[in-house]
């Protein structure tokens, strides 16, 4: 009996160590090998890629094709799952590998039908465009079907990587408009926000934005104001991605106010967190293109950086570039009315496979507008009209960009960009600076786009036309800055969603302040932490309050535009929490309503605090009438300072006290949550994070944007800075970047997490520039040669 135990024992001891020895061996399987050799048909010449100490490669070769085809080499070596779960997503295919919980998201994505218009951009983009696509899918399906490969345990769970297809880079721009844009959900919050509180709500919350109900909505709203359900809607998701406020910023220093006479680009987009990391960065050179900088997973070409003859960054535009129409439905017939006729609507059915599911044939729907969507969830039958609708060359913009001599050639390339739209900043090396919108933008028969519309004769007319493309330059004694702020918006005919504009004010007060600039110096402005907005809602706070003792001084920040650094960050986002509980959230979570995002929110709170909202939100009867008229009335005035006093306390009182344990540290890998439909390997899979925190420095409304889920000791970041890069544009220019991780997305990987000591910690990576042997770092080298 006890030698029959022994032996059970020395079995499980022994089971352990080899089921350990496996888990070891799957999750270091994959890792990239750092040299080697590849044979890649359809190149011209040999190419040699060297690495320097951070993984990022100076690729040299003998024609921009060839350079397509090592950057999809490059893509596919070392962020194979993320490129391969960005085009599945794209082609709403999630679910397929990932389970059913993505299913909602796919039949989204079908409706958009990202695959045939990703086609259609690939037919009529231009020759140079189809040359770097086809070079670039060469190179990714080279690594893909190489022996060298070996796939890494989370691209086995997934299963097969597939061979990519001459069209399918083209399927990135149109995922990253999808989650810039996020087309519908801002007309639909809108139009839940007025169904529940009303139009002067609605106005507060859309930045005082006129509200006007056409025929169709107003009637809609009459005829279901008693028979809707509000229990059976579905509220869109908080925050509304970038449109609540935003985050990035892109800044050109003109030459006249730099210490070497060279202008100074500065480029720091903000997204949501994740690992790896949404750039991979790289040096390219060849005898027609030589540029360095950022590119997208996916798809080939410098998306942010530096070339011989400029350097150019982007941020997202904030234009409101889709509409709702209410639709008049025929649901026997499947048609809508156009005018005195009925127009049947296209009918598709789709087949949805679903791993650890059945599969799923569901029917989509739709118009001569867009996707259509039958009456549902207590709304009417509607269309979208979305400028992702039709096909367009996104590659050749950026070509141009990195590689054109002169700006006309830039120019030209303009009308050919379709989707996503962004403010484009370019510093060229003679010192011209130019910042001009890019994207398709709609033509409005009426209205603004604010709510839903009625389909009849309000639909888009077209585009607007390229000689009314927003733009402005200036000369070598200015500077430029965007920061999704409404900087261009009396040129734009579009309305906008933009940001407040805190983070460009303060931008352009640090750069006017100095005309020695450096790149070391530049370095310094994405990473300031003062508020011009946090200064306006203390000087409220000290108004309504009217206490001898400044609410500044109550809460322990300096004088002047203070810098919201360590503790000071937290109390003022304690505080901006405090007083959403104290003055809204009730009247908010009462109507049912979505969350709002902290940037929205805030926002909403300075306007309840100097008076002009129009909605009393607080339930103590405050409505626009001046700060004065309000104060006046002394049981009003006491009920309010009892809220805001306890706010200002709860904040004051976090000084001092220690974050929670791994609180404010950084998410998981992007593709773990993904992966939560696999069931038991949620956790297996979450990368091995280094040990470093972030001290989440800053606030939505500073030039170092930061979002933050939670409040108190157990804040969260959640949002910053996707990469930094400060470029001097020209071939002996200065150039620097980081990523919030590193080059691949294998978490055992030496490049998965390298960067992020600095990034956390506001430093930069110096990449070698194009040329022979200035980016060898550590001996690491691929070559790739010519098939037969």
């Amino acid at each position: 009996m006890m030698r029959g135990l022994r032996w059970l024992g020395l079995f499980m001891v022994l089971t352990l160590l080899l089921l350990g020895g496996w888990l070891w061996l799957a999750f270091h399987r994959g890792v990239p090998p750092e040299s080697g050799r590849l044979v890649i048909e359809g190149l011209e010449a040999e190419v040699l890629i060297r690495f320097d100490e951070h993984g990022i490669p100076n690729v040299q070769a003998a024609s921009e094709v060839d350079l397509a085809a090592a950057l999809g080499f490059l893509h596919a070596r070392d962020r194979p799952v993320q490129t391969h779960l960005s085009r599945l997503a794209a082609k709403g295919r999630l679910s397929e590998k990932l389970g059913a919980k993505l299913l909602p998201f796919d039949v989204q994505t079908r409706g958009f039908e990202f695959d045939r218009l990703a086609r259609e951009s690939y037919r009529m983009s231009s020759d140079r465009s189809r040359a770097w696509l086809d070079g670039y899918v060469r190179g990714v399906n080279a690594w893909l079907a190489s022996e060298q490969r070996v796939p890494s345990l989370v691209a086995r769970l997934i299963g097969p990587l597939e061979p990519f297809e001459p069209s399918d880079p083209l399927l990135m721009p149109l995922l990253m408009a999808l989650q810039l844009n996020e087309p519908g959900v801002a007309d639909l919050w809108r139009l839940d926000v007025l169904r529940a509180l009303g139009p002067q709500a609605l106005s507060d919350l859309a930045d005082g934005a006129p509200v006007q109900l056409d025929s169709a909505l107003a009637g809609w709203l009459k005829s279901e104001a008693e028979l809707t359900d509000r229990s059976q809607t579905q509220p869109p998701p908080a925050d509304l991605g970038q449109g609540a406020g935003g985050g990035s910023n892109a800044f050109a220093i003109g030459a006249g106010r730099t210490v070497a006479g060279k202008p100074i680009l500065g480029s720091d987009p903000h997204l949501n967190l994740g690992l790896p990391a949404t750039w991979y960065s790289v040096v390219l050179s060849s005898p027609e293109y030589r540029a360095a900088g950022m590119t997208l997973p996916g798809l080939p070409g410098v998306v942010v950086g530096s070339g011989e003859h400029r350097a150019f960054a982007v941020t997202n535009g904030q234009l409101d570039l889709d509409d709702l129409f209410i639709e008049e439905y025929d649901p026997e017939a499947r048609s809508v009315r156009r005018g005195q006729a009925w127009v049947a609507l296209e009918r598709r059915t789709e087949r949805f496979e679903v791993r650890f599911g059945k599969a799923r044939e569901i029917e989509l729907l739709r118009s001569d507008i867009g996707p259509f969507q039958p009456p549902s969830r207590g709304l009417p039958a509607m269309s979208l009209a979305w400028t992702a609708s039709q096909p367009s060359d996104s590659l050749r913009l950026f070509l141009e960009l990195g590689s054109a001599p002169d700006w006309s050639a830039c120019a030209e390339a303009l009308g050919t960009f379709g989707i996503p739209c962004q403010n484009l900043i370019v510093a060229e090396r003679g010192g011209d600076l130019r910042h001009v919108v890019i994207g398709r933008l709609p033509r409005r028969g009426a209205g603004s786009g604010l709510l839903p519309m009625g389909a009849s004769d309000l639909a888009w007319t077209g585009w607007v036309a390229e000689a009314d493309r927003p733009g402005r330059t200036a000369g070598a004694g200015s500077f430029l800055v965007s920061a999704n702020d409404a900087v261009l918006a009396e040129q734009t005919p579009v309305p906008g969603r933009f940001a407040d504009v805190s983070r460009g004010q303060r931008l352009r007060d640090l750069i006017a302040e100095s005309t020695r600039w450096t790149p070391e110096s530049s370095a310094a402005l994405p990473l300031d932490v003062g508020s011009p907005f946090a200064e306006r809602l203390l000087a409220a706070l000290d108004l309504r309050l009217g206490s001898s003792v400044s609410v500044r001084g109550r809460l322990g920040f300096g004088e002047g535009t203070a810098q919201y650094r360590g503790d000071d960050g937290r109390v003022l986002r304690e505080l901006s929490v405090a007083l959403w509980e104290e003055l809204a959230l009730e009247t908010v979570q009462a109507a049912g309503l979505a969350p709002l995002g902290e940037r929205r929110r805030d926002r909403l709170l300075l306007k309840i605090l100097d008076g002009s909202a129009r909605f009393d939100w607080t339930g103590l009867g405050l409505v626009a009438e001046g700060v004065e008229a309000q104060t006046a009335e002394p049981s009003l005035d006491a009920a309010l300072s009892v809220r805001l006093e306890r706010a200002v306390a709860r904040a004051a009182g976090l000084r001092g006290s220690s974050p929670a344990p791994g609180s404010e540290g950084l998410p998981h890998w992007d593709i773990e949550p993904s992966l939560g439909g696999l069931p038991g390997l949620g956790r297996l899979l979450e990368a091995e994070l280094p040990g470093e925190t972030w001290q989440t420095d800053g606030h939505w409304s500073t030039p170092r944007a930061v979002w933050t889920a939670g409040a108190g000791p157990g804040a969260r970041a959640t949002g910053g800075a996707s990469m930094r890069l400060i470029a001097e544009p020209g071939e002996s220019g200065e150039l620097r970047w980081v990523l919030p991780g590193g080059q691949s997305e294998h978490p055992k990987s030496r490049h998965a997490f390298d960067q992020l000591p600095l990034w956390l910690a506001g430093d930069f990576v110096t990449p070698g520039r194009a040329g022979p042997g200035t980016a060898g770092g550590d001996g690491a080298m691929w070559r790739l040669l010519p098939g037969s």
